[in-house]
Formats: structure tokens, C-alpha cells, sequence
């Protein structure tokens, strides 16, 4: 759990998509810092590659899942 003064790191998976993005926008509204989960990301993420899992997810307190598996 973070304290009002800390910013907690978020990815979102699917952060580029209908419902990721406006869950992306609505955290940065609040000041949070979001690390979007996608495969053209700068971290990239591909549910279909288990090897970007960890480092897309690392150092985040938080990864809701916007979008499903495809």
C-alpha cells in the first residue's frame, strides 16, 4: 500500500486500446504513473512472449488487465 505522497507505478496491459486508454488517462488525471502494456511499447509486453512478462511488470505495484487475451 502506498502513502498519499507516493506515486505508484501501474502497468496496464492493453493501455493502447478502447478500454486501456481511458483506464491510462484516468490514473495520469491522478497523478499516477502508468506503465503501458503493449507490444510496441518502450518495455514491450506480448501476452504470447513469456519472456516480456517480467520485465514489462517490474517495478509496478499494480497490473489490471484492460483487455483479454486475443
Amino acid at each position: 500500500m502506498t502513502s498519499e505522497n507516493q506515486i505508484a507505478r501501474v502497468h496496464v496491459t492493453g493501455g493502447t486500446r478502447r478500454t486501456g486508454f481511458r483506464l491510462v488517462r484516468h490514473l495520469r488525471d491522478r497523478h499516477v504513473a502508468v506503465r503501458i502494456g503493449s507490444r510496441l511499447a518502450r518495455t514491450p509486453f506480448d501476452w504470447h512472449d513469456s519472456t516480456t512478462w517480467r520485465p514489462a511488470v517490474e517495478g509496478v505495484w499494480a497490473a489490471p488487465v484492460s483487455g483479454g487475451i486475443r
